[in-house]
């Protein structure tokens, strides 16, 4: 099994990474502090250069990887695969050692239900504990699509087993193509995690704000409902927005059903400037409303968001402009 010896400015050490496990997984799982954000190859978060040995990388077109990069004999951790034994270099942070090792686990397709026109409700079992920590994220590999995708679990830790998750599905996705038209109920998955920074702080004494956008409900569900599960005191507010009324009203409705005696405040948006007749809330991007309702109060909030990129964008600069301190605000780039 090929060793990864890694070079930073702090410290000096040393891993062995199977030759069907990427770099970063095979680190995390051995208690390393390598920095990373999606697992997908697209944020840049987790680059390294190669000094010494050779990698293999399964995409080697990833955006995450700037041309310049590629001159400089850089790679991503999530995308690299070693051939043999190999010398980096990469910036260790200790922010990243994981609480939960991330674990390989052999599941089972339990359920895919509909919950909007482009969602659906994915349930696994494994037959291990689910373990992770609320707002993180698993890698999701079915037979016969070449990479893993990371999808947020949507449930609170079990002992059972259980892993749900809201899968959005995107056209022409290999992935995504297969589930919603191809996997059978008791298929074989397989799961890898858990990963992902955006994870529940728990501050008793400090209200919690999620702010969903699409398949971003998924880990802000999962916030929202540790929330509700463990403390009676925590004021939770609950923002969900989309395109169109059919993009929200659904998870609206989850929201309400699984924490909705917990909620301070349940709000809704589309950004559709001319929906359906039947939808009397909010029109317009979800972070105004937020703004709006929450902009003298902001600061007092542990905020944690996750949607499509805009959404997140715009939500980080209307939040700065308010003061809230970086290290309040917590979303995982994908």
């Amino acid at each position: 099994m090929p060793r990864i010896c890694v070079v930073s400015e702090q410290e000096t050490v040393s891993f062995t990474c199977g030759l069907d496990e990427t770099l970063l997984s095979a680190g995390l799982r051995a208690g390393i502090g390598l920095p990373y954000q999606c697992c997908s190859g697209t944020c840049g978060s987790c680059r390294f250069e190669v000094t010494a040995g050779e990698i293999w990388s399964q995409w080697p077109d990833a955006p995450g990887l700037s041309s310049r990069d590629r001159r400089l004999n850089r790679q991503l951790a999530c995308q690299s695969r070693p051939l043999a034994d190999c010398v980096i270099r990469m910036r260790l942070d200790q922010r990243y050692v994981p609480a939960i090792k991330p674990l390989r686990m052999t599941g089972v397709l339990r359920a895919i239900e509909p919950v909007t026109r482009d969602i659906a409700r994915v349930t696994i079992s494994t037959n291990r504990a689910a373990e992770f920590l609320p707002g993180q994220f698993a890698l999701v590999h079915l037979a016969g699509v070449p990479a893993p995708r990371p999808y947020s679990m949507s449930n609170t830790p079990n002992g059972e087993g259980i892993w749900e998750f809201y899968i959005k599905r995107i056209p022409g996705g290999e992935l995504t193509g297969m589930l919603f038209d191809g996997a059978a109920v008791g298929a074989a998955v397989e799961l890898d995690g858990p990963y992902g920074m955006a994870y529940l702080r728990q501050v008793p004494d400090r209200p919690v704000l999620c702010v969903a956008g699409g398949s971003g409900i998924a880990p802000m569900l999962s916030i929202a409902r540790a929330v509700a599960r463990d403390s009676g005191t925590r004021p939770l507010h609950v923002y969900v927005g989309g395109r169109a009324p059919a993009d929200v009203s659904p998870l609206v409705a989850v929201v309400q059903a699984v924490c909705g005696a917990h909620l301070r405040h349940l709000g809704a948006a589309v950004s559709n400037t001319e929906p359906a007749a039947e939808w009397t809330g909010e029109i317009g991007p979800i972070h105004e409303a937020v703004e709006r309702d929450l902009a003298a109060q902001l600061k007092d909030f542990d905020v944690y968001l996750a949607g499509p990129p805009a959404m997140i964008d715009a939500c980080l600069g209307m939040l700065s402009r308010h003061g809230v301190a970086a290290d309040l605000v917590h979303y995982d780039a994908y």
